[in-house]
């Protein structure tokens, strides 16, 4: 149904409403999107007057149950409510009351039905136009319709007593209705809007060096072209300051050479400071191409919402996972564990990052969250196929050692024992796992992992606490023999190793010389090196800070020569400006020569197109002409600039070297300190040694039980009586590399019985 409103003067109404029912097209829904007068005015005018205000929405009035009332129209008109109820208020004009006096006892007279058939609606999607393109279609000009104010104003229409106003007789006429039909719609002419012709206007440069930004822009756009750019961009980086496309184009150039000591700086900064295009694209260059040691400076630069938000998820994946890694080397571990967190399952660094968010949570004190992440990380690693056996076994230990700090050893012990034999960190995991198994009572278990650990194929490990701990089982199962012998390889092995590094520190020689020349040297046959044991040099060199920094100076040393490997690029890119430009100026010569002869013909047409091509060779010309102007502007600051780049970066070559003298040293530092707490234990375990045993013998000599008693105990000698042969051996035998690790020892445990 449609409410349609249109202004009628009168004394006591001001508005008349006509409610129409029909079937078939629906007129309200196409009066909603596009009001377009059709057909002249119904014969009821009074209704439908030229100064009525125009309105598109229609209101739907369920007047009458349209199932049962197929098609009819009802006309009325609604007045402001009458209440028979007496109010107090302002006292009624004489007008009111002859019109309630009128209204009363009216009825309403049904109106005929009218039938006007089923057609098919038309919807405006189906017409086939685009009412935005168009401002006329045929005669019938498209406008926008206001609703009247005063059906806005909901408070008013509230007010309006519907029953009261239909209570009245209604003589109408029968309405003329406008049905629109497909034939209609098909004869609609549609006129494309005019597109007014535009005039290309010159562009005005202020200063030179608005042209040298300009050619800039033009050249970067220019496949391989960073040999002009980055000159020019050197020539203009102290002219043109605060405009971030010159860090820009050098950032991106350089990066593309693999300069990253200059070009990560810029592209940071051009990422936190600059606009969103270029912020962006640095964004996916460094997502691309980011060499190790480089993410804390990436953090110092984060990107700005805007620009984060527009990236892929794959390129949020691997910035959030640099930027975690960029946070944990900078020691915030809280943003580091926030960022790595954030990386989607289906992004490359995904496993990586939960790895690393775990390790974030346990270096922020959060040790529980810690192990629950590490154990979905594995849970869901290991199904995954195509899976790194390094990165299974570092999932291992280092859940092993959380599990551990947690006192959970039990489950500690079977990480331990999933960490490959291949990894760096097996040696660990054995003498980890032995302090384990001390907490849990496996002395012998303890015991014989230690004892393999002296097996030829850890030679060159360097393990004292090994013997710590072996003793220290030994003791807990009253083999003091045992435990003795062990402290004596410990006494006479330890101690001239401490005096050995303090004999090496003492020298004044170079922790990172004597490191690589051990590396470059064959070793293979040798047991000491500068002074030092090799196993001890070996040690030293495993330290992680050490082993970062040395990836980072790495990185530096093979970047300096690329500094000059440009400059020859840079030299060919000149040689190639100036053959290109020789090229055009002879093709020039050649095309005019040709256009004399043609004039000298007569032949005008051929004339007139040798001159069209011998002007397009002159613009190419003049064009090569100026990019050599600028190049050569350009390269005088390249120069300069590129010794004090090689010097950065030869600054930054010895920074890191010092760096890792310096931790090389502190490795060798934590080596001594290592063999100090060793060294300090041994007089406590040589005490309990001794006190114990004599306690142990006497105990046995007198007939006390032991724990597990052995057929030598049964048949032991008196103490007053000699033996007549003492048997000693060492082992001798051969080792399983895939059980070492599982050895258990199998001596008895001799320790008093419990009553």
């Amino acid at each position: 149904m449609i409410l349609d409103v249109k202004k009628k003067k009168s004394t006591v109404l001001k508005w008349t409403f006509v409610v129409t029912a029909t079937m078939g097209f629906s007129v309200s829904s196409f009066a909603q999107q596009n009001y377009v007068e059709l057909g002249k005015e119904s014969s009821v005018s009074s209704f439908y007057e030229k100064q009525a205000s125009e309105i598109t929405d229609s209101f739907q009035i369920p007047i009458y149950d349209e199932k049962k009332y197929e098609s009819e129209a009802v006309f009325w008109q609604p007045q402001r409510s009458i209440s028979s109820t007496k109010k107090k208020g302002p006292k009624k004009s004489r007008s009111r009351l002859r019109l309630e006096a009128r209204l009363k006892n009216l009825k309403i007279i049904p109106i005929p039905q009218y039938k006007f058939g089923k057609e098919k609606a038309i919807a405006r999607k189906n017409f086939g136009w685009d009412s935005k393109r168009y401002s006329n279609i045929g005669s019938y000009k498209l406008k926008v319709r206001r609703i009247p104010s005063a059906l806005r104003d909901i408070a008013k229409i509230a007010k309006v007593d519907i029953k009261a106003a239909v209570e009245r007789k209604l003589n109408l006429k029968e309405p003329n209705q406008v049905v629109v039909v497909q034939t209609d719609a098909d004869e609609i002419q549609f006129l494309p809007e005019p597109v007014n012709d535009f005039e290309l206007l010159g562009l005005y440069l202020q200063e030179p060096k608005d042209l040298d930004l300009l050619t800039a822009d033009i050249l970067f756009q220019e496949k391989d072209s960073c040999e002009e750019v980055t000159p020019l961009t050197e020539y203009l980086k102290d002219k043109v300051v605060k405009d971030f496309r010159i860090k820009y184009y050098r950032g991106m150039c350089l990066h593309r050479d693999k300069m990253y000591t200059e070009s990560i700086p810029l592209l940071a900064e051009v990422i936190g400071k600059s606009t969103e295009f270029y912020a962006m694209n640095a964004v996916s260059q460094i997502i691309r191409d980011l060499p190790k040691g480089y993410e804390n400076i990436i953090a110092d630069g984060l990107a700005p919402k805007n620009v984060y938000n527009k990236l892929k998820q794959k390129q949020k994946d691997k910035y959030n996972y640099i930027l975690a890694k960029g946070y944990f080397t900078k020691e915030n571990y809280k943003r580091a564990g926030v960022h790595a967190k954030i990386v989607s399952e289906d992004g490359e660094d995904y496993y990586d990052a939960q790895f690393l968010y775990a390790t974030s949570l346990y270096m922020s004190g959060r040790l529980p969250q810690g192990i629950q992440t590490i154990s979905k990380l594995k849970e869901n690693y290991f199904k995954k196929a195509n899976t790194s056996e390094d990165f299974k076994s570092l999932i291992h230990i280092t859940f092993a050692r959380f599990l551990f700090e947690r006192g959970i050893y039990d489950r500690a012990i079977q990480e331990y024992s999933q960490v490959g034999r291949s990894h760096p960190l097996w040696v660990d995991s054995l003498i980890e796992k032995g302090w384990a198994q001390l907490q849990t009572g496996d002395y012998k278990g303890a015991i014989g992992n230690m004892f393999t650990l002296k097996s030829p194929f850890f030679k060159d490990a360097y393990i004292p606490e090994a013997q710590v701990i072996q003793t220290i089982g030994y003791l807990n199962i009253c083999q003091f023999a045992d435990a003795d012998q062990t402290l004596t390889y410990l006494e006479n092995t330890y101690p001239r190793q401490k005096q050995q590094i303090l004999d090496y520190v003492g020298t004044g020689a170079s922790y990172y010389e004597t490191l690589t020349n051990y590396i470059s040297a064959d070793t293979s046959k040798i047991y000491e090196y500068q002074g030092l044991p090799t196993s001890i040099v070996r040690e030293m060199g495993r330290d992680r800070e050490y082993l970062d920094t040395q990836q980072k100076l790495n990185n530096v040393v093979d970047e300096i020569p690329r500094f000059n490997n440009f400059i020859i690029k840079l030299m060919r890119k000149a040689q190639n400006l100036t053959t290109r430009l020789s090229t055009l100026t002879s093709k020039s010569k050649e095309l005019r020569e040709q256009e004399s002869e043609a004039l000298r013909e007569e032949n005008v047409e051929l004339a007139k197109s040798l001159k069209a091509e011998r002007q397009s060779v002159y613009e190419k010309g003049l064009s090569i002409n100026y990019r050599i102007t600028a190049f050569n502007k350009g390269i005088k600051a390249f120069k300069a600039a590129n010794k004090n780049a090689v010097a950065r970066a030869v600054k930054l070559r010895d920074e890191y070297l010092a760096e890792a003298e310096a931790n090389l040293k502190e490795s060798l530092s934590n080596v001594d300190a290592r063999l100090d707490v060793v060294l300090r234990n041994n007089d406590l375990l040589r005490y309990e040694v001794y006190a114990n045993s004599g306690q142990n013998i006497r105990y046995r000599t007198a007939g006390g039980k032991v724990m597990e008693e052995t057929e030598a105990d049964a048949q032991r000698l008196p103490s007053n009586v000699v033996a007549d042969k003492d048997y000693g051996w060492s082992f001798k035998g051969e080792f399983w590399e895939d059980e070492i690790g599982n050895f258990r020892s199998q001596l008895k445990n001799l320790c008093p019985k419990d009553d």
